[in-house]
């Protein structure tokens, strides 16, 4: 009997491995909302990431912080935000390039944010050494933003990612919200360019993902105008193609610090019932304007999500 209980068990991890291997590949360049035409090129599979923990089941309210990557230069703290009831689980991370300031910014405040319902995980300052020198990234350090799933004996911003996509397993987070600036609007943008993402909302190319966004997104754009306006692009949906004289869209192992990995829409592979939120504001706004555009988008998903009063 034990022996006929193993081989089966056996067989189960062997078709789940093989599963896992032929999901298809999500292209790295997002797509506006209602696109059908081809898209980019997209790349193998990754690497399988952290095998999901057990679900945590200790209800304390109040605010955790655990150190990541502790003891080293790249040291950084998570917060852990937990409401007096029971709830779902949201993860907020600002500050994955240094010279963004809006979306750490808005993480320091929201780090100190306890919902009525639910858990509220923050990353305030995810490369903190970057921030430090108010840069991107360092080429030693890795780009956070192409890295996930991340590794546990890499760059120092890939055993960030591979924490962080733990912790997504282990707290069953279901939206994670990644906080980002560019330096063009969106609507001026001709060619492929991460250059020209201000002012937009990517999600996944998940049904659940769009239900959410898509309601925040039109209720947010109901009070601005013009170039404050965001759009709704959706990762790994077909899209338009560029016109004939734009560059080939680089994939993400092309791109320099990419080092073969690919943004959070990975996250949102490896965890199925996982919504990824990329917000991007344009640095050509002033920085309080930006601020209050990431706040406002992350207290709009809390409340989706009845983990904040309205």
């Amino acid at each position: 009997m034990i022996l006929v209980m193993a081989s089966r068990l056996l067989l189960a991890l062997l078709a789940a491995a093989v599963l896992f291997a032929t999901l298809p590949a999500v292209a790295d360049e997002p797509s506006p909302a209602g696109s059908d035409n081809p898209g980019p090129a997209s790349e193998p599979t990754l690497a399988a990431a952290p095998t999901p923990g057990p679900e945590v089941v200790r209800w304390e309210p109040g605010t955790e912080v655990r150190p990541l990557l502790p003891g080293e230069a790249y040291e950084t703290p998570l917060y852990i935000n937990t409401g007096p009831e029971p709830g779902p689980a949201v993860m907020v991370v600002g500050g994955a390039h240094g010279n963004e300031p809006a979306g750490w910014t808005a993480a320091e405040q929201l780090a100190s944010l306890v919902p009525d319902r639910g858990r509220l995980l923050v990353i305030p300052r995810a490369n903190t050494v970057a921030i430090g020198h108010f840069v991107r990234t360092f080429p030693e350090l890795g780009d956070l933003n192409r890295l996930y799933p991340g590794r546990p004996d890499g760059l120092p911003m890939e055993r960030l990612a591979w924490e962080i996509t733990r912790l997504v397993g282990e707290y069953r987070v279901q939206v994670f919200v990644d906080l980002h600036e560019s330096w063009g609007f969106y609507q001026d943008r001709v060619c492929p360019s991460t250059a020209f993402l201000g002012q937009t909302v990517a999600v996944t190319n998940k049904s659940q993902a769009i239900e959410l966004l898509g309601p925040i997104v039109e209720g947010l754009n109901a009070r601005l105008t013009g170039k404050e306006q965001f759009t709704l692009l959706v990762f790994g949906r077909p899209g338009p193609l560029p016109p004939p004289n734009c560059p080939p869209t680089p994939l993400p192992s092309q791109r320099q610090g990419g080092y073969g990995g690919t943004s959070t829409n990975m996250l949102a592979r490896t965890y199925d019932p996982l919504i990824t939120v990329l917000v991007e504001t344009s640095t050509q706004l002033p920085l309080s304007r930006r601020v209050s555009f990431h706040l406002e988008i992350v207290r709009q998903i809390l409340v989706a999500q009845g983990m904040l009063g309205s």
